[in-house]
């Protein structure tokens, strides 16, 4: 993988983290 694949990639993959820990803390 070149490096700007892993660039535009990071974005999603934080994205995705950020909505399942949402998704953890809700009741």
């Amino acid at each position: 993988m070149n490096q700007s694949g892993l660039i535009y990639w990071l974005p999603f993959m934080r994205l995705e983290i950020f909505l399942v820990l949402v998704m953890i803390h809700q009741p």
